[in-house]
């Protein structure tokens, strides 16, 4: 049975086969990860320097939106006791357009900054 490869083309892909590349040196290798860590830095930096000379962008939100918003806020006078005036926030809560809106009123203030981490206190377990 034949393969239909001749003789020489048979001994040139075992040829072929056998040669292998070389290994790269020790020093080649940390050179390309120093390169590689070069480009991924320029990508950074181009990325931070876009962020924080961008100019500020104008509130979509107008003083209507933040009107909006406060009318959701309920006062509840006396409570949990007498001279108290609680703020009830459970109907700003429910509507998804003043919620929005309050989040984005937050957020604007921050639009360029770096931020790692929010840490807030929020003891009903609704947000």
């Amino acid at each position: 049975m034949s393969t239909g490869k001749s003789k020489r083309e048979s001994e040139t892909s075992d040829q072929v086969k056998s040669e292998k590349k070389p290994k790269k040196t020790k020093e080649e290798k940390v050179a390309k990860k120093a390169e590689k860590a070069d480009k991924k830095a320029k990508k950074t930096k181009h990325a931070e320097e876009a962020m924080t000379t961008r100019p500020s962008m104008p509130v979509a939100r107008g003083v209507d939106s933040m009107a909006f918003v406060r009318s959701l806020i309920r006062d509840v006078p006396d409570f949990p006791q007498p001279g108290i005036l609680f703020k009830d926030i459970t109907p700003l809560l429910a509507n998804p357009r003043a919620f929005h809106i309050l989040l984005d009123a937050i957020a604007q203030r921050f639009i360029g900054e770096h931020i790692d981490a929010i840490v807030a206190v929020e003891a009903r377990g609704f947000i």
